[in-house]
């Protein structure tokens, strides 16, 4: 009986043990997943870091198209100012040439009138 006693004991024993060794298993896998995914984790913070300074750049770049931008807008503005500006001068002179062929049309017009009235006031005189 005493016999039968220990080997039962053993059986239980060796039940326990291997529940046990199962556990431990199952808890060193576990261990290795999440050592896994901290390695994959800190990886990707690694890969953020390095991608920061492309981030920056390229928003530096965009701010500094955008700058380019808006000077090329403001240069275009000043351009068309100025062109509208020449348009109107020109505009003004052929307005004052037309005025100035007008005049000078008149006076010769005037001349033999002038010549006219001269001949006689000659004549009457």
């Amino acid at each position: 009986e005493e016999l039968a006693d220990q080997e039962s004991d053993a059986e239980a024993g060796k039940e326990d043990g291997k529940e046990e060794a199962e556990k431990e298993v199952t808890a060193l896998e576990a261990n290795e997943q999440a050592i896994e995914d901290n390695k994959r984790a800190i990886k990707n913070h690694l890969e953020d870091h390095e991608a920061e300074p492309k981030v920056e750049d390229g928003k530096e770049e965009l701010a500094d198209q955008e700058s380019d931008a808006e000077a090329g807008k403001e240069d275009g503005k000043e351009e068309a100012e100025k062109e509208v500006t020449a348009l109107e001068a020109n505009e003004q002179a052929i307005e004052d040439n037309k005025r100035a062929i007008k005049n000078h049309l008149e006076d010769h017009e005037a001349e033999p009138k002038v010549e006219d009235g001269k001949e006689e006031l000659a004549d009457q005189e």
